[in-house]
């Protein structure tokens, strides 16, 4: 994937400490082993980090009760992350949000329409 420095990003914090939307402010190394290492910022944080961390915005999919980024399918787990765990097998697709324990029977929302669309 290609990035360029001014860009929002939605980081997966192998940590699963603070996952989030970034902007990429600097890119640190163009060539680690095939690996490029950048300089991420928001409001709470700073981090660099390997663009194999990093999603397109849209990309990315939010709940659509409460903004959050923790979703997973029930049948695949864990969306934003595109880890593929197999869980429970259900007639209907639903996600689940962690954040604030709602079962959803119908997709989530692409963070930038979330983002278009919330109130003020």
């Amino acid at each position: 994937m290609i990035f360029k420095v001014g860009q929002r990003v939605y980081w997966n914090d192998p940590a699963e400490e603070t996952s989030g939307v970034y902007v990429l402010t600097e890119i640190i190394s163009d060539d680690i082993d095939n690996a490029t290492i950048v300089r991420i910022t928001n409001e709470y944080s700073e981090a660099e980090v390997f663009t194999h961390e990093l999603l397109w915005l849209d990309e990315v999919y939010v709940c659509n009760n409460c903004g959050g980024f923790n979703l997973e399918h029930v049948i695949w787990a864990k969306l934003n992350e595109r880890k593929v765990v197999m869980t429970d097998v259900y007639d209907e697709e639903k996600y689940f949000c962690v954040d604030c324990a709602e079962t959803h029977y119908c997709t989530p929302t692409k963070y930038l329409d979330y983002e278009k669309n919330k109130k003020p």
